[in-house]
């Protein structure tokens, strides 16, 4: 009894010594100015990309309420304005008009 508790102690101090030693590691590799540049960096482009994917000029159009299937009718909104209510133009889907 008393080997297998010193052998479970040891195993847990291990992994306190290992997960000390990959925190530890994580903190220089953040400090150092190059990593968080390219962090930094990859952050922006991915983001942009997102970006670009998600905007309505990334070509094909779709349905202004579900965001997934194809329009096959534009419908007339209102939205507020400073001066009151202003008609704007939709595209929806089948499944929308519903």
């Amino acid at each position: 009894m008393r080997h297998a508790r010193e052998v479970s102690l040891r195993g847990a101090r291990q992994e306190d010594a290992e997960r000390r030693y990959k925190r530890e590691y994580m903190r220089r590799w953040r400090a150092n100015p190059e990593n968080r540049a390219r962090v930094t960096a990859m952050r922006h482009r991915q983001c942009a990309k997102r970006k670009v994917e998600r905007s309505r000029e990334a070509g094909a159009t779709v349905c202004a309420f579900c965001r997934t299937h194809a329009p096959v009718k534009r419908i007339e909104r209102l939205i507020t304005t400073r001066a009151g209510f202003k008609a704007v133009y939709v595209m929806c889907c089948a499944d929308c008009l519903v």
